[in-house]
C-alpha cells in the first residue's frame, strides 16, 4: 500500500522516494518498470538528482541494473560524463547494452559521447537503407564529423564507401550533399559508388546544379546516365526537372504517349487487384522478386517495399532500374577457360568455389581454377523497359500494390 502511494504521490519529495524504492532489494527487474514510469509524472530540482543516482549505480541484479541505468539516463538532460569518471564507465556499461538499437544513437547524441562516433559510423553502414542508419548518420552530421565520414568515403574496399554514401544519400541532408558531390563527379571512382553520390547530391541545389553540368557537358560514363536521369527527373526543385526533361527525355509508355514527370506518376491513384495480376502476369516481376514467399528471388525480396520506399521511389525503380543498384545484387559477366560464359549474381565464394544465380534464378558453381575473367556489369539485371510493357495507369496499378507490401503489425 505504501508504495502504491508513492507510486501515485506527485510530492516534492516523491523523486527521492521512488529513487530509495527502485534501488531497494524489495523491487525486483520485473517490477521496476512500473515504478520508472512514475517520473514521468513529476517534477523539480529533486527528479534529476534522483535520476543521476540511478543512471549510474548499481543495484546487484544485472538485469535491473541494465534497466535503470538505461531508463534513467534517458530520461535525463544532457551533461559533461567527461567529468566524472565513474558516470563515464556507466554510460558505457549502457551503451555497450545497446548497441544496434534506437537507444543508442539517441544517447550518444544526447550526451555527445565522441569515443562513440565510430561505431555510429558502422551502425549506418550496416544497415544504410533503414531508419536506424539515417539517424545514426544525421548524428554524425550534426555533431561535424566531416573527417570521419570523407575517410570512409575513401575506402579502398568499395563495399565500405558505398555503404556510407548510401547512408548518406538516404539522410537527405544538404551537408551530406557536399561530401557526396565531389565523388559525384571523379570519374576515377567506381560506378556503383558514382550512383549512390549521384542521388545524394542531387538533394541540394547547389548539387542539384551541378549535376546538371555534368549531364550537359557529357562527360560522364554512359552507365551512369539512368542515375542522372533519376536524380534529376525526381529533384525537388522545377528548374532541375525542367533541365531533366530536355536532358533525359522520359521514354514512351506502352500506349505511345509520353511520360509525365516521377512527381505527377507518384500523384496517380492504382487498382490494387489489377496490381497485383499486372506484377504476376505483364510485367514478369515475379520471375526475380519474391512476395511473400512466392515468385524467384533473383532480385531483392520485395514483401516489405512499400515500408522502405515511396511511391516516386518505386516508379523511379520500375523506370530507372540501372539507377540504383542494391548493394550484392550486381551482374556479373563469367568468362570461363573453356569460352562459354555465365551472368548473374554472386551469391557465394568459398574456397575454390563460386556461385552465381542468373536471371532464371538457378545457381551454377564453378571452379575458381576454371575462370579466366570476371567483370561486374554496369547495368541492372532488371529490364530497362517495363514501361513499354505497361500502360502509364498499369504502371500506376503496380506501385499501388506496391505500397501496400508492408510487415504485418503483431
Amino acid at each position: 500500500v505504501a508504495r502504491d502511494i508513492l507510486w501515485r504521490s506527485r510530492g516534492t519529495i516523491t523523486p527521492k522516494g521512488l529513487e530509495l524504492l527502485l534501488a531497494s532489494s524489495h523491487v525486483s527487474a520485473e517490477e521496476a518498470p512500473r515504478y520508472m514510469r512514475s517520473f514521468d509524472f513529476v517534477s523539480g530540482r529533486l527528479k534529476d538528482a534522483a535520476l543521476i543516482g540511478l543512471a549510474f549505480g548499481n543495484f546487484g541484479d544485472a538485469a535491473k541494473t541494465m534497466f535503470l541505468n538505461t531508463e534513467a539516463i534517458s530520461r535525463l538532460k544532457g551533461f559533461d560524463i567527461t567529468k566524472n569518471p565513474d558516470q563515464r564507465a556507466a554510460m558505457n556499461r549502457v551503451l555497450d547494452g545497446l548497441k544496434g538499437q534506437n537507444q543508442f544513437v539517441t544517447l550518444v547524441d544526447k550526451f555527445n559521447v565522441s569515443s562513440r562516433f565510430p561505431e555510429l559510423l558502422a551502425v549506418a553502414q550496416s544497415k544504410p537503407d533503414e531508419q536506424l542508419s539515417i539517424d545514426a548518420i544525421r548524428v554524425l552530421l550534426g555533431k561535424n564529423q566531416t573527417e570521419l565520414l570523407k575517410a570512409a568515403l575513401a575506402k579502398k574496399d568499395g563495399s565500405t564507401a558505398v555503404a556510407t554514401a548510401t547512408a548518406l544519400s538516404n539522410s537527405g541532408d544538404a551537408q551530406a550533399a557536399e561530401l557526396l558531390l565531389p565523388l559525384a563527379k571523379d570519374s576515377q571512382l567506381p560506378l556503383d559508388l558514382r550512383r549512390e553520390a549521384i542521388k545524394g547530391a542531387s538533394r541540394s541545389k547547389q548539387g542539384a546544379a551541378e549535376l546538371v553540368k555534368l549531364a550537359e557537358s557529357k562527360q560522364y560514363d554512359d552507365s551512369l546516365a539512368p542515375a542522372l536521369s533519376a536524380a534529376l527527373h525526381g529533384s525537388g526543385f522545377e528548374d532541375v526537372r525542367v533541365a531533366a526533361a530536355k536532358l533525359f527525355p522520359l521514354p514512351p509508355g506502352k500506349d505511345s504517349k509520353p511520360l509525365p514527370s516521377l512527381g505527377d506518376l507518384s500523384k496517380l491513384k492504382g487498382n490494387v487487384g489489377n496490381g497485383q495480376k499486372m506484377f504476376a502476369s505483364v510485367g514478369k516481376c515475379n520471375t526475380c522478386h519474391v512476395v511473400n514467399a512466392e515468385g524467384k528471388e533473383v532480385g531483392p525480396n520485395l514483401s516489405e517495399i512499400g515500408a522502405k520506399l515511396s511511391k516516386q521511389a518505386l516508379f523511379e525503380s520500375i523506370i530507372f532500374p540501372s539507377a540504383g543498384i542494391s548493394h550484392n545484387y550486381e551482374s556479373w559477366m563469367i568468362e570461363l577457360k573453356n569460352g562459354t560464359t555465365q551472368s548473374g549474381i554472386i551469391i557465394s565464394e568459398e574456397g575454390e568455389k563460386l556461385s552465381i544465380k542468373g536471371i532464371d534464378a538457378i545457381v551454377r558453381t564453378f571452379a575458381i581454377g576454371d575462370i579466366e575473367d570476371r567483370t561486374k556489369q554496369k547495368i541492372s539485371l532488371m529490364p530497362a523497359d517495363l514501361a513499354k510493357l505497361l500502360s502509364q495507369n498499369e504502371m500506376a496499378d503496380v506501385v499501388e500494390y506496391l505500397t501496400t507490401l508492408k510487415k504485418a503489425k503483431k
